[in-house]
Order: C-alpha cells, then structure tokens, then sequence
C-alpha cells in the first residue's frame, strides 16, 4: 500500500467512526441466548458508520462493529446475533429475512420490546410489499448514502424480530403494519392517531409509526 493510499485509508477511517463503545459491552451468539441474556463480553467495541447522512432513529443497517481482535470481528460479521452497550442494541442484518429477500451485512440499531422481541427500522423488503404498496421510487436499491436524511425517512419501515432463525438459519420478520398495530397499541387515542394517516403506505413509515410505539410505552430496554 503507497502513502497515499494509508493516509487516504485511514483519513476515511477517521471520518466513519462515529462511536468508540466502551463500558459494558457484550454480544449474544443467537436470538436464544438474546433471550435468555446469555452474552459474551466485550471489552471494547468501535461503531462505524457509512452513512453520509443522519439517519431516522435507527433505520438501516449501515453500521459496521469492530474490536480489536481479528477473531472477534469475524464473529460479530458473520456469526452473532446481536452486540450490546448499556441500553443500546445493534442487531446483525446478515441472517434477516422477509418475504424471502435480504438486507445484506451491516448490523441496525434496535429497541427491545418485552423480553422475546427486537424491532429495528430499514428500508422495505420483499417483492409483495413493494409491488403493492410502492412505486418505482421505493424499490429495493433506492435507500443509500448518496439519498438525502429526509428520504432515508420517507423509504424506511418498521421489522420485529421475534422467533430464532428456521432450518436454514434464517431469521424471519414481521413486518408492522395495520394488524401488528391493532395487537401491540391499546390506548384508543393512539390507535386513532395511527390510523388517521388514510394512506396505507404511509401509515406504514417509521417516522409515523415510531412516535405512536413510544407513546404507547412500547419500548422497554432491559438493564443489566
């Protein structure tokens, strides 16, 4: 590698750590061990960001998780299921399914719902969703670094993790959409502030449905 290349290398290095975690990390090798708070720990993890813009919440899995050991890095990439840092959880994408497509590598940030479920915001996935609810301008590919912050926000949905990966070791998701809402909100004011939004695409954004989920108390972030 030329001068060049290391100083341009480890200039663009310096630009995508956005979070050196420190203090009580750890990762969870399987949703099963996630469950029953079984982790492994971790003296240091550095959180990097691809992303040129902000992204809403935690939408996309654009971050990348590092150690400082060779070994451990090959694990959180392909094996774990999830890292933690105090109250924050980033979940790995690698093994995510829904309607039979893939997000790809690259961990999301996520939220803890109760003490089986996970719920993280991407983009939609999965060709009936996308054939039946989106245009040309929503389809798979469109979501990047190079979209703006505001339309990250208008192409992202809300996925629950909430069952341990199949014979193939996928892990399938369930997408929120009008009945997951109808299970999980009880408040009547919340469930008509849900539904105002007449256009079901929409109703289905993150950034509409995020604000109603915390207000309902949804979230519960376990302590160590």
């Amino acid at each position: 590698m030329t001068i060049l290349k290391r100083i341009t290398f480890f200039c663009t290095i310096q630009l995508f750590i956005t979070t050196a975690i420190k203090a009580q990390c750890c990762y969870y090798s399987t949703y099963e061990d996630f469950v029953n708070d079984k982790f492994e720990r971790l003296d240091s993890v550095y959180c990097i960001n691809h992303s040129k813009h902000s992204q809403i919440w935690m939408g996309g899995n654009d971050y990348t998780l590092r150690t400082g050991n060779k070994d451990i890095n090959k694990i959180l990439k392909k094996k774990a299921f999830a890292v933690m840092q105090n109250d924050t959880i980033y979940v790995n994408c690698r093994n995510l399914c829904f309607e039979k497509m893939y997000f790809g590598n690259g961990y999301a940030r996520a939220k803890r719902i109760g003490q089986h479920s996970l719920l993280f915001v991407n983009r939609i996935i999965g060709i009936h969703a996308q054939r039946s609810l989106f245009n040309a301008e929503w389809a798979f590919g469109m979501i990047g670094s190079y979209t703006s912050a505001k339309k990250q926000m208008d192409l992202q949905v809300c996925y629950i993790i909430s069952n341990g990966p199949d014979k193939n070791g996928l892990i399938n998701l369930h997408l929120v959409d009008d009945q997951v809402i109808e299970q999980m909100v009880t408040n009547e004011d919340l469930r008509k502030a849900y539904f105002s939004e007449k256009e079901k695409k929409k109703r289905l954004l993150a950034k509409h449905i995020i604000p109603i989920l915390d207000k309902a108390g949804i979230f519960n972030q376990r302590q160590k």
